[in-house]
């Protein structure tokens, strides 16, 4: 999200990653939005709260995984 914003104008096909802090903003401004679009129609309960938080920590976490480019290692030959 904030890629777009941040990036300068650059003429070299090579992309540089995006810096740590802009990296775990984006994932903020996701779990936000998955959190309030997980809530209910009707006022909370706790139980609720927390599958919401629940469920934004995991997207938290999945999008950091993408946006950092973790991937499995390579096997050994």
């Amino acid at each position: 999200m904030l890629d777009f914003v941040n990036r300068k104008h650059n003429p070299e096909p090579k992309r540089a990653r995006k810096p740590l802090k802009w990296i775990i903003i984006d994932s903020l401004i996701i779990a936000a939005l998955v959190f309030v679009s997980s809530l209910p129609d009707r006022i909370p309960d706790l139980q609720d709260l927390y599958l919401a938080f629940k469920v934004a920590m995991y997207s938290f976490f999945v999008q950091l995984v993408v946006e950092l480019g973790i991937r499995r290692a390579k096997e050994v030959k």
